[in-house]
């Protein structure tokens, strides 16, 4: 089904498990890059006045993939896969199982990430 409306194939950037402490440092994981087809589309009117207020300023858009994509735990110890548009990163904030139809899909939420680096 994504093949039909897809917009391209992207690079994931993803953990392969949870970070640790380390004497009391944090350590993040390993990561590697996964291919994935999908396709980006922008946010509608309503979905950008649902975001908290300190980030609708932030470029975000829907990513829609039969891939399934991952957020950041509630732990904070797994960072959130990282989807790079045009050479830049995107953090994966949020996903929605889309189920009940022939062929299931994700739809996530991405946010630009900070220039320093940060997620935030």
């Amino acid at each position: 089904m994504i093949e039909s409306f897809a917009t391209g194939t992207y690079t994931v950037v993803r953990a392969l498990a949870d970070g640790a402490y380390v004497d009391g440092n944090y350590q993040p994981p390993f990561t590697e890059p996964v291919e994935v087809l999908g396709s980006v589309q922008p946010l509608s009117p309503r979905e950008s006045l649902l975001l908290p207020e300190n980030e609708r300023n932030k470029e975000s858009y829907n990513f829609f993939t039969e891939t399934e994509l991952k957020p950041a735990s509630e732990s904070g110890l797994r960072p959130a896969d990282i989807v790079m548009l045009d050479s830049v990163q995107f953090l994966v904030r949020s996903v929605e199982r889309w189920q009940g139809i022939d062929l299931p899909y994700f739809k996530a939420l991405l946010q630009r990430m900070n220039e320093q680096g940060g997620g935030s």
